[in-house]
């Protein structure tokens, strides 16, 4: 082998030994994000809902409960209120014994309301919702609000609740 092959050949394992090294990078990384998003206990709850302002004055909430934690989500109670801007309550609901598996959905039922003729689309909504739930033997509490906003006929919210 002439000296001139002999570096080639060196430089070859410098390359491949980079891409080894690089590959094993790439590798250490992908595992650590899996562990922590599949293995590491992990309490993360979180509800979407969805306000819509319909024809002939009706008024649609939708709530839909996420676990995208690691951990079982058990003994789940939610109290959900509508109130007009009066502080009247309208409707609401309070469901309890709910258990959410890691990565579920749980869709809790809507709530429908009409509004008066007049002032529909210019009426403010307040939504309270109330959580309490046990997940790995701790006791969780979560208290969202939301009030809608004019003119938006369709609002969307997505909170972590624990």
């Amino acid at each position: 082998m002439t000296r001139k092959a002999v570096i080639v050949e060196k430089g070859k394992d410098k390359v491949q030994q980079r891409e080894v090294v690089i590959a094993l990078l790439l590798l250490a990384i992908v595992m650590c994000a899996a562990v922590y998003v599949f293995v590491v206990p992990r309490v993360k709850l979180e509800i979407r809902t969805w306000y819509t302002e319909g024809m002939f004055e009706s008024i649609n909430i939708d709530f839909l409960l996420k676990n995208k934690g690691t951990v079982t989500i058990e003994d789940l109670t939610i109290s959900i209120t509508i109130y007009n801007a009066s502080g009247c309550v309208l409707d609401g609901f309070n469901q309890g014994d709910i258990t959410i598996k890691p990565w579920r959905k749980v869709a809790l039922p809507n709530i429908q309301i009409f509004g008066s003729e007049n002032n529909t689309h210019y009426t403010q909504y307040r939504i309270v919702i109330e959580i309490l739930c046990t997940a790995r033997g701790d006791r969780y509490s979560a208290h969202i609000e939301h009030v809608t906003e004019e003119p938006y006929l369709t609002l969307t919210w997505e909170d972590r609740a624990i």
